[in-house]
């Protein structure tokens, strides 16, 4: 989950934005660097065993999340959120 979200967040840190959403870019990529941060601290307190910082981590992590795509909603782009599924993924299928 943390080098997934560190991928994407290392592809849309080099997106250009438009000239009159930088403001929202920016906030998204400080948002970013958070999460990122907190990923690290999240795989370390994992390794350590530190069960309590692990969830409370986390649930800081699913907020950035949420603020994140509240102002990518708020730009339009909607089609970043989780979302039901049409169908369920199918056992040998991982294309659904």
């Amino acid at each position: 989950m943390t080098v997934l979200s560190a991928r994407m967040n290392a592809v849309f840190r080099r997106l250009p934005p438009p000239r009159d959403r930088a403001s929202e870019r920016n906030r998204i990529l400080r948002l970013t660097r958070t999460e990122d941060q907190l990923g690290e601290d999240l795989k370390r307190s994992l390794r350590e065993g530190r069960g309590r910082a692990f969830f409370h981590l986390a649930i800081r992590m699913e907020t950035i999340d949420r603020r994140i795509g509240l102002i990518l909603g708020d730009l339009g782009i909607d089609g970043c959120g989780p979302g039901p599924r049409e169908k369920p993924l199918q056992r040998h299928n991982l294309s659904a």
